[in-house]
């Protein structure tokens, strides 16, 4: 009874740690996070060595909904990229850590005004929500594990676990209903007064 107990929370904590654990996600052709091997397929070839990480670029155009992005890279290093919480911790000397050990979490990809608009209007036509304003924006898709995060003219696709990204849909469903509601009583009250 003792050895089926401690099978049984072995069982518990496996799928626990299984649970932690980022799924990689494909969104526009991009995968993330990602492993060395995934970042290849996708064209990041161009690397170097910049210490506790690999910049790896692509040498070939690329386009993310529509929009041509003027260059895009992906971050390889030690950190465990497919933990559901992000490591802020400094990533190990990246030419100490194993191979197999290495991954990247999310794509940077740069865009001039024009091609970052152009990216802003395809997201929200496909269902992307937008959260935030100004110069930090992120958007959501229900069901989709990851996030178009966009700061100045810097844009990342990175994952988020999916229950983050259920309450934040539903946070902007609520907010978008909340203004739906405030539009129609004040197009009441200005049509009531011409009346």
């Amino acid at each position: 009874m003792k050895k089926l107990g401690t099978v049984i929370l072995l069982l518990l904590a496996g799928s626990a740690t299984a649970a932690d654990r980022l799924q990689a996600v494909q969104v526009a052709g991009l995968t993330v996070p990602g492993t060395p091997a995934m970042g290849k397929a996708l064209g990041f070839t161009a690397c170097e060595d910049k210490y506790s990480y690999y910049e790896c670029k692509r040498n070939k155009p690329l386009l993310v909904y529509g929009a041509a992005a003027d260059s895009a890279s992906v971050f390889i290093d030690g950190k465990d990229n497919f933990s559901i919480t992000d490591d802020t911790t400094t990533a190990p000397k990246v030419s100490e850590v194993p191979q197999e050990k290495l991954s990247y979490r999310s794509i940077r990809l740069n865009f001039d005004v024009t091609e970052r608009e152009t990216l802003e209007n395809a997201l929200k036509a496909d269902g992307w929500l937008k959260a935030g304003s100004g110069n930090s924006r992120s958007y959501f898709k229900e069901g989709v594990p990851a996030a178009f995060k966009i700061h100045r003219s810097l844009t990342s696709l990175t994952p988020v676990d999916l229950s983050e990204v259920q309450s934040q849909v539903a946070k902007l469903k609520g907010k978008a209903a909340e203004a739906a509601k405030a539009s129609t009583s004040s197009s009441s009250f200005i049509d009531a007064m011409q009346k």
